[in-house]
């Protein structure tokens, strides 16, 4: 099908023509031009979208983008309509979008319908055709409007500088500043001039009737001569006369009271202005914009939606939209312009002299021109977490808060919390706070309330010579939010507060903390001379989710301090045994026994005990002479200790784990064991074939073709039989071929003095990790079972080569909890671990990558000697099969359960470590090594297996 081919747009941009001309119908059909992402229709002189022109004026090409086609003043003339002169830009910002299906041809034949004249030898529409018959004609289109973007003149608190244009709208000439053609400040005037009283009969009338506060205070103002002209609207010298009253009266005093405006709609500028907090004695702008506000469409309306700061003499955006800005040429006249009696608004004039005056349009973005500042409500319910800003003493003198439409000075009725009630309740007698973002002189501080939003914020110093204005200091845009939403850390004790998660590797150091108030009995506050800020450690364990709150605080314009960032601390004692000072304490019946085995601590350092246990009583103490003991019992067989020692200006904290020595007295605590970090060859352990001990781990076999090794571990367990053992260590099959080969193999019972690989030994238990499938009937590649050669179970993995189906009863690859894809042997580059279990009654429990893939596999094991032994073997394809942190532990006592210190609270979290993760501690190799949790074939969590 042949798509429609033909649209022909027609837009209409950028009109400075008059209405009502037929020559004005005229369609101008162009070819599809590509749409313009952004059309910046103010700085568009001509029609982008008709080649042929516009209907600008009747002569082509002036100015740019006419064709000529405008009606001449004769036309118009006889057409019975207007010869002025067309408005320059009149239409500048009208865009008209249309669209036509124009035939190609002409040759209609009137037998038939509109549609039925689609094809090329009649009207040729666009059209789609199958096989040469027409199947749709496109009569008619609807065109949606292009993309296009207005142009964003200043974002939110940007200067507004004067234009780069003249009062006519062209480019300045070269060698011309805008400063120097302009008047630095935008025409913002005080008083009336005659052609601004737009409807003196409607204004006589109001001000006659005397029916409102305002007209009856205005009307009382008048002369007695402008009164009695009041009833008589027509008469020829009441304009002048009421003129001359009205600016008097707006050059006095204040004309506001609260009673007198209260149903008056004020217009932005005139909330700048703070009609009731103004100190100027005879503020005449402010009682200009008040008498525009009381008479609308009475007045000319000159209220500005921008702030003008005579401290800075400069003009600012602080409301998102549209912006208006008059700007008054530098230059007057003497004499008055052609066109004033016909257009007196587009000048001004001043002692004679006539200013041309140009109305600018801008567009102002929400977003700010500057990182905006933050501060959360302060009064009411949010006072706890709310954090005022304090004002530093010194060079701030006044926070000059600059209100929008979006963000008043205050509000009509005072924001109330759920479940909140009125203090008073009667409406008028309330109590209530109403402002919305206000300096507080007294306590030098900037508080919020009622309102979220953004807004305009102008620092100012002293008064400067003729009291007026201020030195300006400069401004913040301030985005104003209810309350923050806070972040959870988690920080051990005896550890400094970060704003950031270690995690999330953030820096803080341009951020200053304040603690909530609430906080101080879970914190310690270091305060270094010279730092920048105090260093907060954690010093006690938090209960709840709000014991330690932190404001994190950016440093802004004159040392003004924001809230940034909220956090919420969870303080915990650490979940690392290595973590601790260890303490071995004896059982004794008195605390003065266990005080005379107490530790001399260095008294220069004035040791404190900052935190302990809450056991039934405090079991740490510090002697006069600052030594340090606890008191252990076997009720209480535990316990940790915060101290804090000084030197200077700088702390240090020492964790103290304390343990009762009767308590380590479990049999599950010298179990017989094999532990090898591979840091240097281990003791009592044999290497064979290409397995060599390198660069910290045993290395099996390398990444290179027909190789074989093992290592060979003699029998530590004294000569009695193996009832049950559990193994760890970690794995790394990397860099081999496409499809790697061969496998590894850990092995208990006769093991060869010799190398072996992934199949294992034939006399004894094996688990074999076979990644290379040799055939059909071939458990691979997967992790098997075998017990004296025979194979138990089996679950498959994810290897790349496996032609093969896999024998009745093999359980299908688990999910990898790191890729969320069904797991493989192969490694990448890092190590994965390895766990086996085997248990009194003969059953086996396989983990690997974290996950529980075998488990409860009745071997039919009976206890036995033996050695322990891992072989590897590579074929023509090859990995690495490399091994690490290599621990054994054999004949634990199943039956005895936790040693006796796991019924003690502190240490309930040290369970695992002792039963069910780490099996014995000779050294750094069989410490915990917090692991990620483990988890079951499906890839849930799981916890260790009991036993």
């Amino acid at each position: 099908m042949k798509p429609p081919s033909r649209l022909f747009p027609l837009a209409v941009l950028g009109l400075a023509c008059l209405g009502g001309s037929r020559a004005l119908q005229a369609q101008v059909r162009n070819p599809v031009p590509p749409p313009p992402f952004e059309l910046r229709q103010d700085q568009t002189a001509y029609n982008l979208q008709s080649p042929g022109g516009m209907p600008l004026s009747s002569t082509p090409g002036n100015p740019p983008g006419s064709n000529g086609r405008a009606p001449t003043p004769e036309q118009q003339r006889d057409d019975g309509l207007t010869e002025l002169p067309a408005t320059p830009r009149q239409f500048q910002g009208q865009i008209v979008f249309g669209a036509l299906a124009a035939p190609r041809n002409r040759n209609l034949n009137p037998g038939l319908s509109y549609a039925a004249n689609a094809a090329a030898a009649n009207l040729d529409l666009p059209r789609g055709e199958v096989g040469g018959q027409v199947t749709v004609v496109m009569t008619r289109a609807l065109v949606g409007a292009p993309w296009l973007s207005r142009s964003i003149s200043f974002l939110f608190g940007s200067p507004i500088p004067p234009p780069l244009v003249d009062v006519d709208g062209n480019t300045l000439p070269a060698g011309t500043l805008p400063q120097d053609y302009w008047a630095p400040e935008p025409h913002r005037p005080s008083r009336l001039a005659a052609h601004e009283i737009l409807n003196l009969t409607n204004l006589a009338t109001r001000l006659n009737a005397a029916a409102d506060p305002v007209a009856a205070f205005v009307k009382a103002q008048l002369s007695d001569e402008t009164r009695n002209l009041l009833p008589t609207p027509a008469h020829p010298d009441l304009r002048a006369k009421l003129l001359k009253d009205l600016n008097d009266l707006i050059a006095g005093p204040s004309v506001y009271t609260l009673e007198r405006f209260t149903n008056v709609a004020l217009s932005l500028e005139t909330q700048i202005l703070d009609p009731a907090g103004t100190s100027d004695s005879r503020p005449a702008r402010l009682n200009r914009l008040l008498l525009e506000d009381a008479f609308p469409e009475l007045l000319a309306r000159t209220a500005v939606n921008f702030y003008w700061s005579p401290h800075a003499r400069t003009a600012y955006a602080i409301q998102p939209g549209p912006v208006d800005v008059v700007w008054r040429k530098a230059a007057p006249t003497n004499a008055p312009p052609a066109d004033f009696g016909s257009n007196p608004g587009r000048y001004w004039v001043e002692a004679g002299n006539y200013y041309t005056l140009y109305r600018a349009r801008y567009v102002v973005s929400g977003s700010a021109v500057k990182p905006p500042r933050k501060i959360y409500w302060t009064e009411g319910v949010f006072r706890p977490t709310g954090k005022p800003v304090v004002v530093p003493p010194g060079r701030v003198a006044v926070v000059n808060v600059i209100f929008n439409n979006n963000f008043p000075r205050r509000v009509e009725t005072a924001y109330r919390a759920l479940g909140q009630t009125p203090m008073v309740e009667n409406p008028n007698a309330q109590l209530e706070e109403k402002r919305t973002l206000w300096y507080e002189s007294q306590r030098r501080e900037i508080l919020a309330y009622n309102v979220e939003g953004r807004v305009f914020v102008e620092l100012l110093g002293e008064t400067e010579a003729g009291g007026r204005t201020r030195r300006p200091l400069g401004y913040e845009i301030v985005d104003v939010v209810r309350e923050p939403n806070p972040a959870d850390v988690t920080t051990e004790l005896g550890e400094p507060l970060t704003a950031y998660a270690p995690e999330e590797n953030t820096d803080d150091s341009g951020l200053y903390p304040e603690p909530v108030n609430g906080s101080e009995s879970f914190i310690f506050q270091q305060f270094i001379s010279g730092a920048p800020r105090p260093v907060i450690y954690a010093t006690r364990e938090t209960q709840n989710r709000n014991d330690v709150q932190v404001h994190w605080l950016e440093t802004g314009l004159e040392g003004l301090r924001w809230p940034f960032r909220f956090v919420r601390y969870r303080q915990v004692w650490p979940a690392d045994v290595a973590r601790y000072s260890h303490y071995l304490r004896p059982l004794v019946a008195t605390e003065n026994e266990a005080k005379a085995t107490a530790v001399q601590l260095p008294a220069e350092n004035a040791p404190v005990i900052d935190y302990q246990d809450p056991l039934d009583q405090p079991r740490a103490k510090i002697t006069e002479t600052f030594a340090f003991y606890t008191f252990l019992t076997e009720q209480f067989p535990a316990h940790r200790t915060l101290l804090r020692f000084r030197s200077g200006e700088e702390i240090r904290f020492e964790r103290v784990f304390s343990w009762l020595d009767a308590a380590l007295r479990h049999p599950n605590l010298a179990l017989p064991s094999f532990v090898a970090d591979f840091s240097t060859p281990p003791a009592g352990a044999t290497t064979y074939g290409d397995a060599r001990i390198s660069g910290g781990f045993l290395r099996l076999t390398d990444s290179a073709a027909g190789q074989m090794g093992s290592l060979v571990i003699q029998d530590f367990a004294g000569g009695e039989p193996v009832r049950n053992f559990r193994a760890a260590f970690r794995v790394s099959l990397r860099d081999g071929t496409p499809h790697p080969a061969d496998g590894f193999s850990f092995n208990f019972g006769t093991v060869p003095e010799n190398a072996f690989g992934e199949e294992g030994i034939a006399d004894g238990l094996v688990v074999s990790f076979d990644t290379w499938d040799n055939g059909p009937g071939d458990r691979a590649p997967g992790i098997t079972v075998k017990y004296n050669g025979t194979p138990l179970a089996t679950v498959a993995t994810a290897e790349p080569r496996n032609p093969n189906a896999e024998p009745p009863g093999t359980l299908p690859p688990p999910t990898d909890p790191n890729t969320g894809r069904p797991m493989t042997l192969t490694t990448g580059p890092d190590f994965a671990p390895v766990e086996i279990f085997l248990s009194n009654d003969g059953k086996l429990e396989v983990w690997y990558k974290g996950v529980r893939v075998l488990t409860g596999v009745a071997t039919g094991y009976t206890p036995r000697t033996g050695r322990f032994g891992l072989g590897a073997r590579t074929g023509d394809p090859f990995t690495t099969h490399w091994v690490d942190d290599l621990v054994i532990v054999v004949n634990e006592d199943q039956g005895a359960g936790a040693p006796s210190l796991a019924s003690s609270d502190p240490v309930k979290q040290l369970n695992s470590w002792v039963l069910g993760r780490t099996f014995h501690w000779p050294g750094p190799a069989g410490r915990p090594r917090g692991d990620a949790p483990r988890r079951d074939r499906s890839g849930g969590p799981s916890s260790p297996p009991a036993g």
